[in-house]
């Protein structure tokens, strides 16, 4: 990721911060709220299509790494 998408998912993180989002820091969930951040974060305005681009597959990464964790839980 670009060093831009990266401030904007790290902005979105403080964003959501403020809010008084109270967000998982415990593995696997901590990945759904990293993944939540990345799509808040692919709509900041400044970002080009790439940056976007990136910032939604590294949220479908996490999410299919969440998946994958609760599926080998419940084995």
């Amino acid at each position: 990721m670009s060093m831009l998408a990266c401030l904007a998912h790290e902005i979105a993180h403080a964003e959501r911060f403020e809010i008084g989002y109270d967000r998982p820091f415990e593995f696997p969930d901590s990945l759904i709220d990293e993944a939540e951040t990345s799509l808040r974060a692919s709509f900041t305005r400044v970002l080009i299509p790439r940056d976007r681009q990136d910032l939604v597959e590294d949220a479908r990464d996490r999410l299919i790494q969440w998946l994958a964790t609760r599926m080998q839980e419940t084995r």
